[in-house]
């Protein structure tokens, strides 16, 4: 086994550490993918109101050349991102809904919960029910944050620089 493997195989062991023992967390990080990528084809729709804010900042005259509206000023970043935030709230719920499920996993089969609460570790149980889904809430927010940069990349690529709202 390579070094490679090596490092991702114990990276993987810490991050399933922060879920119950014997729980098969596969499937809730599977849910949790979906869940986000449906977010994120859902905010695509950004594109189109962005393509429609950009036609309403030209005009095409008789040669077909674009030319700008004069004094045409570009709707602000925000007011077009407005309710794309909301397409990533199954996310969120998703995983905080499966950080109580955590909890009551222990409470099935072997009824583990009651070791779980004799461990010398303070905290072990709180940190086996949240840990897995606050880092996934984490990178989830990380993963929100570069894709709403990527958008408004493109803004200050489509919009004309002098159609740019101001700040004032």
């Amino acid at each position: 086994m390579d070094i490679g493997n090596k490092k991702r195989l114990k990276m993987k062991r810490q991050f399933e550490a922060g879920y119950p023992p014997g729980y098969e967390c596969r499937q809730e990080w599977l849910a949790a993918g979906v869940l986000f990528g449906m977010g994120a084809v859902f905010s695509f729709h950004f594109f189109e109101e962005l393509y429609d804010a950009y036609y309403k900042l030209i005009w095409i005259d008789m040669e077909s050349e674009r030319r700008i509206v004069e004094g045409a000023v570009a709707e602000p970043f925000m007011k077009l991102m407005e309710g794309r935030a909301a397409m990533f709230v199954p996310y969120f719920m998703f995983l905080g809904i499966m950080a109580v499920y955590h909890y009551f996993y222990y409470y099935q089969g072997a009824k583990s919960i009651y070791l779980m609460r004799r461990l010398p570790e303070r905290g072990a149980l709180t940190r086996s029910c949240i840990e897995g889904s606050l880092l996934c809430m984490g990178a989830g927010a990380a993963a929100i944050i570069i894709l709403y940069l990527l958008y408004y990349g493109v803004y200050l690529l489509v919009v004309p620089v002098e159609c740019l709202p101001r700040w004032g």
